[in-house]
């Protein structure tokens, strides 16, 4: 497992860059994923999870706003992504660093836009196989990643 969570977060840090967006566009929920089903790979899907256990949240976070769920059909591949409003960046940031070197399920950035900030953690994502899970995971999130952005 220290190797998936070494993976992830590196992809993660790989995967980070700031955000050009245009001003006044409101992501809903519907505008933040519309269209992602489509340009994941075969076998990919994503879908809101209603409802969260305070324990499923990366460690120091209050409850999101939004929690999607991306993953591969007929395996054990998922990754949770949690949606923050965007005001919440600074406090968010804040309790990054300070549980960075205190917990193991660390909050992470993930990407960000113009109404959500989005989170995640090495361990909310799921997998099978490391090799599995260190090239088609690392992929995907870079799909969903530009795809938030985008929006």
């Amino acid at each position: 497992m220290k190797i998936v969570s070494r993976i992830f977060m590196i992809a993660v840090i790989f995967l980070i860059h700031s955000c050009n967006e245009p001003a006044g566009h409101e992501n809903t929920e519907d505008n933040i994923l519309k269209g992602l089903e489509s340009t994941l790979p075969e076998g990919w899907r994503y879908s809101k999870i209603d409802t969260i256990d305070t324990t499923q949240i990366p460690n120091g976070l209050t409850t999101p706003e939004q929690v999607f769920t991306v993953y591969k059909e007929e395996h054990s591949l998922s990754v949770l992504l949690f949606f923050y409003n965007v005001k919440l960046k600074p406090e968010i940031d804040s309790t990054i660093q300070e549980q960075a070197m205190s917990s193991w399920c660390t909050p992470v950035f993930f990407a960000e836009s113009t109404g959500f900030y989005v989170v995640t953690s090495p361990c909310f994502i799921h997998s099978s196989s490391v090799a599995e899970t260190g090239m088609e995971v690392e992929s995907v999130l870079a799909m969903v990643k530009k795809h938030i952005e985008n929006q």
